[in-house]
């Protein structure tokens, strides 16, 4: 683990699954007796906003069939339709 200081404050990256393959990040959830978020069921690549500009095409699709709403009110919200973000 690195770290940085500047001699009051110490800054440590942290990265415990960076290294693991998809299938060991499932089996470690799996073994510490606990459930993957429901997103991934669904069919999400990774988790994050519903709509993150860092999802995948098959993500963002995923979110809109989950939160049609959501996805209404943030199609007026790019057209300039809606006063206010939902």
């Amino acid at each position: 683990m690195e770290s940085v200081s500047n001699g009051v404050l110490t800054s440590y990256e942290w990265l415990p699954i960076h290294g693991l393959s998809t299938a060991e990040v499932f089996a470690r959830i799996r073994d510490a007796g606990q459930e993957p978020h429901w997103a991934y069921a669904a069919g999400n690549e990774r988790l994050s906003c519903v709509f993150c500009i860092m999802g995948s095409k098959g993500d963002l699709a995923n979110g809109g069939r989950h939160f049609p709403a959501l996805l209404a009110s943030t199609g007026r919200w790019r057209k300039g339709r809606a006063t206010r973000c939902t």
